[in-house]
């Protein structure tokens, strides 16, 4: 049998921060590589990338040209979706071969540029540099990629995701289990099954994954009337879902020391998922929150934020960039406003007729802004956590939200896989904030201020400051 060969032909260059880390280039074979420099920002989606141009002759030259013409029209599959090759002309009149996934488009090598050439584009990593590496079988043929250790595409056939109309049975009849295990609104389940029952002809029809899980998509969120509820193709085939009556479904294995150090270093690099901290002009203090990661790790982000604002004579929390996450994070932050064990949310389960009261954390110290003004702004695209944060704040009568009505996303949602290529996301929690009784789910955080979002910073400001007279 002959040995499976493995050719690194391009080359990563990322950074961490928009200023680009110092890369070494690698030659694919000796002497190949006359010259690299950094370049412009080769694609603005690609907001933290840099790439680079190199000079290549010879065989090096010669096996990036092979290898074009046999990936091209490709189709690869990977932990991040199914992606193809093809070909693209940039700005700059360079014809490049395209690696496009679910809407990200990565360059790879260009295709008629006779000197120089692009190597590579960057991902988002804190590595200075990482080979690309295709995999060949004996014949030269790819069959495999993979690039910064981690992310790995396998080539398939175009009939890799072909149904039957028994599979699609199958796949119906998990999904009808699912919904009946995790679906929140327990009185319209037999309406909910007979409705998708009714369709099942139809679906017998469909015999590829990717378009079932369309269509689905849009039936569930009909049928269940929740926009929140839907179904993604898988293009990893995954393991089925399986249901275990004696064990809860909020029970979560015990974490080993090292991986929870591993995602708190995760947490470090994304900086807890805050973004600008800072006292600013009058003594106002600033913490903007992108992202809400899960309570368990970022409580060293929280308390270094709060930390650095404490002199602060009012707070304002931006959350107008911030479309949920981890509602622990949510309730991480809030425990830094409140004493321990305040009352913050209750988040009922009807499928298993439960109903869960959560307490702020005790994070060992006195809250820093229990006396002084605290202001929340939000966008229409604030949802989830961050719409948590700022629902929970106004009931307790501990912060003024400023800015626009939030996107009205308060349930929580469960996933299943209901076939090798199809995941199901179901509501099946709901959140209410105890301070006031009520849901922000369906109409959103009605701002105590309503302004722009672009507004809101400065009149949150004003507010602060008592320079307000206007409003």
């Amino acid at each position: 049998m002959k040995p499976i060969l493995a050719t690194s032909l391009l080359v990563v260059a990322a950074a961490s921060g928009l200023t680009p880390l110092a890369a070494q280039v690698p030659a694919p074979e000796s002497g190949e590589v006359a010259a690299a420099t950094q370049s412009e920002l080769l694609m603005s989606s690609m907001r933290y990338s840099r790439s680079l141009r190199v000079q290549l002759s010879g065989r090096a030259r010669q096996r990036i040209d092979a290898m074009g013409a046999r990936l091209m029209g490709t189709r690869w599959v990977g932990q991040f979706g199914l992606g193809k090759f093809g070909q693209e002309t940039l700005p700059t009149g360079d014809k490049v071969l395209v690696f496009s996934l679910e809407g990200w488009r990565l360059p790879f090598l260009p295709l008629d540029a006779p000197e120089r050439w692009l190597i590579g584009t960057g991902v988002y990593t804190t590595t200075g540099t990482a080979d690309v590496t295709f995999t060949l079988d004996a014949a030269g043929e790819p069959i495999a990629m993979s690039w910064l250790d981690e992310f790995e595409f396998k080539i398939v056939d175009d009939d890799a995701f072909a149904l039957t109309p028994d599979d699609v049975d199958a796949a119906l009849d998990k999904l009808i289990e699912a919904l009946g295990r995790l679906w929140l609104d327990r009185s319209s389940l037999d309406a909910v099954r007979s409705s998708l029952l009714a369709r099942a002809l139809a679906y017998r029809e469909i015999d590829d994954a990717q378009e079932l899980a369309d269509k689905l998509d849009v039936d569930l969120k009909l049928v269940l009337q929740d926009d929140l509820a839907g179904m993604r193709f898988v293009p990893l085939a995954q393991p089925l879902t399986t249901w275990d009556d004696a064990a809860s479904t909020d029970d979560t294995p015990e974490e080993s020391g090292a991986s929870l150090e591993r995602r708190r270093e995760s947490a470090r690099d994304f900086r807890g998922g805050l973004g600008n901290v800072q006292i600013g002009a009058a003594n106002i203090g600033f913490i903007e929150i992108q992202a809400f990661l899960p309570g368990d790790i970022v409580e060293e982000a929280y308390a270094a934020a709060f930390g650095k604002v404490a002199d602060a004579d009012a707070l304002i929390i931006d959350v107008r960039q911030a479309r949920g996450g981890h509602p622990t994070g949510a309730r991480q932050f809030i425990a830094h406003l409140v004493a321990p064990d305040t009352p913050l949310v209750s988040v009922e389960v009807p499928a298993r007729d439960k109903i869960d009261v959560v307490l702020a954390p005790d994070i060992g110290e006195a809250p820093a802004f229990r006396t002084k003004p605290v202001f929340v702004l939000t966008s229409q695209t604030t949802m989830g956590a961050a719409e948590e944060l700022a629902a929970t704040l106004q009931a307790l009568g501990l912060a003024k939200v400023f800015g626009e009505t939030t996107a009205g996303v308060g349930q929580l949602t469960r996933r299943a896989i209901v076939s090798p290529h199809l995941e199901v996301t179901v509501p099946s929690e709901r959140t209410i904030v105890l301070a006031s009784g009520d849901t922000w789910h369906g109409r959103g955080v009605l701002p105590d201020i309503k302004v722009p979002t672009l507004e809101a910073g400065s009149a949150a400001w004003r507010a602060a400051t008592g320079n307000d007279e206007e409003r």
